[in-house]
């Protein structure tokens, strides 16, 4: 007789995924500037001054005004852009779509901490806004990080992270526009 064994185990939830629908959350749809649309789900989006479109966040965006919220995966259905069905990747935004953003509730998120700044539950949410390396581990610009740096990025008021990350790097927080 065989026995199948799973030696490992798969994410709770991928970057961008609405963790918790049955609590309250507000989403809403946004076009993407297409000189510079968001590429990540999962990241903070600002808006563009200009058109009122979502896009990344960039090197002028260093405080928790310019974030408008999260880009979440299509929601609540799925599309191609949502993980292949051997969940090898993470698909990407369709910059030609109308795209969800996150204004408050729970989301996944990539998190850039290394070993001994593990964000812990109620912990601070930073988002870089200068691309660094910190204690060996690349940042981009608009990435989530646990490590306080004022030069570098800024403190996400109304967030914070409800626990530990998993094997990927992934946690989950809790947000909500101030």
């Amino acid at each position: 007789m065989s026995y199948d064994v799973i030696l490992g185990r798969r994410s709770s939830a991928f970057p961008g995924d609405l963790t918790r629908p049955n609590s309250p959350f507000e989403i809403t749809g946004k076009a993407a500037l297409s000189s510079n649309p968001p590429t990540v789900f999962g990241n903070p989006v600002a808006l563009d001054a200009t058109t009122g479109h979502i896009r990344p966040i960039i090197g002028t965006d260093t405080t928790a005004a310019s974030v408008f919220g999260f880009l979440v995966r299509v929601f609540p259905t799925q599309s191609t852009t949502y993980p292949n069905p051997d969940f090898t990747s993470q698909g990407s935004p369709n910059p030609n779509e109308v795209l969800s953003v996150l204004r408050q509730g729970y989301i996944a998120v990539k998190v850039y901490a290394s070993t001994g700044n593990a964000p812990v539950a109620n912990g601070a949410v930073y988002v870089q806004y200068v691309a660094d390396t910190i204690s060996g581990v690349a940042v981009p610009v608009g990435g989530i990080t646990t490590t306080s740096d004022s030069s570098k990025n800024f403190a996400l008021t109304g967030a914070e992270f409800t626990g530990g990350v998993d094997a990927n790097g992934y946690s989950e927080i809790r947000f909500r526009i101030v």
